[in-house]
């Protein structure tokens, strides 16, 4: 861990890296200074690539343009002599086209300091690797040790490869596991019986490693950003897990935000299926614009906790065996379709590995909401007009 680990990205300052150079902060596996901005040379490109890309093999960290340092101890902030604004147009482009496969989340900001600026690049622990460097006829596949890079062997390129095709099982099975628990009335409160859940799992694939801790303490003041679907009301307390928000209705709870120590999200309403003279419905509407909701809403919270993408969102449904997808076709009209066949619903799960310009959540859940419209006996989702806008 290092000084900068816990704090946001956009909010690292001056300030901070003076508390760097105050408490002797030492280049290690996740740090490394450098004194200029790399040069403009054949050397100083593959420089720079090589650097980024052994960080995201590794375990991800920072690297800072302008910082002076003595046998790997920071000692003191200079600003950079050359056009930073330049400087980091001709990294992100570097970055862009010289590693393979792009590494997601690599962030670089520009800081202001005593006369000028420095850079700091913010290169997230892959799960895309393994990267390599083809720039200049150069195809290398570098990692950080300590504080010194290294080229991969065949064998620990073979490991990374095997690592990224379990990834995606792992994500299912963790989701299995979860609805289970949740099925057997193993969850952080005891919920009502009202029929029908939506549960949403928002999970930073980091989260999947338990690389990192995040302490509560930065968790609750997020409390806005992870409330449960559909709760006007809610409270906020330290568990034993990270932090639990809920929401109660006299002696159970009708949904609940589980926030783990490692930025994996759980989020469950209750009473989602209503029913309509002998028929029983869930809300197409609503499903769709409490997940559209609250996936805009986690994602933010967890981009303040400085957690980079990529991010995962699984969204569920449980006990809506031989229920309707209830879609309103006029004031007092119903479309009934077809009944669900079966009491849990595993939607397909949606990767996002950016979060740097804004996102368009509605489209990114379309074939989540697709399928939840295909088990109601729908081809699709009627909410997106024909352009693909969705229209709630």
């Amino acid at each position: 861990m290092t000084i900068l680990d816990g704090i946001p990205f956009d909010e690292i300052d001056a300030n901070t890296l003076n508390r760097l150079v105050a408490s002797d902060a030492s280049e290690s596996l996740r740090l490394e200074f450098k004194q200029k901005e790399y040069n403009r040379t054949d050397a100083g490109r593959r420089e720079f690539l090589k650097d980024v890309c052994a960080f995201a093999n590794a375990n991800g960290g920072y690297l800072i343009l302008g910082i002076e340092e003595s046998d790997g101890v920071a000692t003191a902030v200079k600003a950079l002599e050359c056009s930073v604004d330049e400087e980091l147009g001709r990294m992100e482009s570097l970055a862009q086209t010289g590693i393979e496969p792009r590494i997601l989340g690599l962030s670089m900001r520009a800081i202001a300091v005593a006369e000028g600026s420095i850079i700091v690049l913010r290169i997230p622990r892959s799960f895309s690797r393994p990267h390599r460097v083809c720039s200049q006829q150069i195809n290398k596949f570098y990692v950080r040790r300590s504080t010194i890079i290294l080229e991969l062997s065949l064998e620990e390129i073979r490991e990374l490869i095997m690592e990224a095709l379990t990834l995606e099982q792992r994500i299912r099975k963790l989701r299995d596991e979860r609805l289970q628990l949740i099925e057997n009335g193993e969850t952080p409160v005891r919920l009502n019986h009202d029929r029908g859940r939506l549960i949403i799992h928002t999970a930073p694939v980091s989260a999947l490693s338990n690389t990192r801790t995040i302490h509560p303490e930065s968790l609750q003041p997020l409390s806005s950003y992870f409330c449960p679907p559909r709760a006007s009301e809610y409270g906020t307390r330290f568990n034993f897990d990270g932090v639990l928000i809920s929401s109660r209705s006299n002696e159970f709870y009708n949904a609940y935000t589980q926030i783990y120590h490692t930025g994996f999200v759980e989020s469950i309403c209750t009473g989602i299926v209503f029913q309509r003279d002998k028929n029983f419905f869930i809300g197409s509407s609503v499903i769709e614009r409490e997940s559209v909701d609250a996936t805009k809403r986690y994602l933010q919270g967890l981009a303040k906790l400085n957690l980079s993408p990529p991010f995962i969102v699984l969204i569920s449904l449980q006990q809506v065996r031989d229920v309707y997808l209830g879609v309103k076709n006029s004031y007092s009209t119903f479309d009934f379709g077809e009944m669900i066949d079966r009491d849990t619903l595993r939607l397909p799960e949606i990767r996002i590995d950016t979060i740097d310009s804004p996102i368009d959540v509605p489209s990114l859940l379309r074939p989540t909401f697709d399928a939840l419209w295909n088990a109601a006996g729908f081809a699709k989702s009627k909410n997106y007009n024909t352009d693909g806008t969705w229209r709630l």
